[in-house]
């Protein structure tokens, strides 16, 4: 004997299932993104401090195999004293995995204080 709430279950779960993926694509996709995000942070603080001990020739030298990054050191380094603050910015484009062309700027900033005079 057939009831009338047969099969319910497997159509509940095939309108379902379409949402429960798209959720985790764009979980996927963020996370991406945001990874993408706390690299570029950590190369500006990374290029910050050799900035504060090094001429800014040496943190060019470093990204020179990355033309895809814009990096600017403010001041430069034949303006710093000790005790001065230095602050690289690095600027960037990420493509957003799964949705295929779309490209978000992602920037970072980091500032330390200048050790030795450059």
């Amino acid at each position: 004997m057939l009831r009338a709430d047969d099969g319910s279950q497997a159509m509940e779960f095939a309108m379902v299932l379409p949402l429960v993926a798209m959720l985790v694509v764009g979980l996927v996709a963020v996370g991406g993104v945001a990874a993408s995000s706390l690299r570029t942070h950590a190369l500006a603080v990374e290029l910050a401090r050799a900035a504060s001990v090094d001429h800014d020739r040496v943190v060019v030298e470093r990204v020179a195999d990355r033309p895809w990054l814009d990096v600017t050191v403010d001041p430069p380094s034949g303006v710093r004293q000790p005790g001065d603050p230095v602050t690289v910015r690095v600027a960037t484009t990420v493509s957003v995995p799964i949705l295929s062309g779309v490209r978000l700027p992602l920037s970072a900033t980091a500032t330390t204080i200048t050790e030795d005079v450059p």
